[in-house]
């Protein structure tokens, strides 16, 4: 069986990655919280929601406080469309 290759989500490099199986993951990082505070994110696997009507699989992701859906299976197309 070959190893899960992960590539760096497209427009969140270096905060979120996605597998060639359809994981997410959020990578460790620290990020501003408050005027002089910082939150420390540990490196997870996402778990993903599953649109009601369609039943597609989807992912919150945020950048800059700024959050919002991702369609797995295009997250995947967009990371490995060679």
């Amino acid at each position: 069986m070959a190893e899960e290759q992960w590539r760096p989500g497209v427009g969140y490099e270096g905060l979120y990655e996605i597998s060639d199986q359809g994981r997410v993951r959020s990578l460790a990082r620290v990020v501003p919280h408050s005027r002089h505070h910082q939150h420390r994110v540990r490196e997870r696997i996402l778990r993903p929601a599953t649109q009601r009507r369609g039943g597609y699989q989807y992912v919150g992701l945020s950048c800059e406080g700024h959050q919002s859906r991702h369609y797995i299976h295009v997250l995947m197309r967009e990371a490995f469309d060679d």
